[in-house]
């Protein structure tokens, strides 16, 4: 099955409390594995999201066309796209600044973003442009001491 990639970036239209992240993370983590979607999704606390999609052209697609029409975020851009030669995620991941908002029983492993350097240098060893991209988009919380 040949697959595909997607990585984007976007702004939270309002703030993701204690309550909507979690409803956010059990409903697009089911979605996600019912197309077989893997990848990983980013939310900081400034209100940004980057999320990497992956799996089958087609429903990797249709993921992020639906994401771009959810309310819930504005300002989609797609950062990096196209043929990928093999998964980096076999499950759904999601890193944060805080894991204790995810609930138990998703679908899902979630990483402090204090883990992420090592986590995808292990699962992303030949691509250091996503390694580079991912670790950008989160290095101001990885050197604040308040997250």
């Amino acid at each position: 099955m040949p697959l595909y990639h997607l990585l984007y970036q976007s702004y939270a239209s309002e703030e993701f409390t204690g309550r909507e992240l979690p409803t956010l993370l059990r409903q697009s983590s089911l979605v996600n594995q019912a197309v077989e979607v893997t990848g990983l999704l980013l939310y900081t606390p400034d209100g940004r999201f980057a999320q990497l999609l992956e799996g089958r052209k087609q429903h990797v697609l249709e993921v992020y066309e639906r994401i771009v029409r959810d309310s819930r975020n504005h300002t989609c851009e797609v950062l990096m796209e196209g043929p990928w030669s093999k998964r980096s995620f076999s499950y759904w991941c999601v890193g944060l600044s805080d894991c204790a908002v995810v609930p138990e029983g998703l679908p899902l492993t979630c990483v402090n973003f204090r883990q992420l350097p090592d986590l995808l240098t292990k699962v992303a060893p030949t691509r250091p442009m996503l390694v580079h991209r991912l670790l950008s988009f989160v290095e101001p919380f990885l050197t604040n001491p308040t997250y």
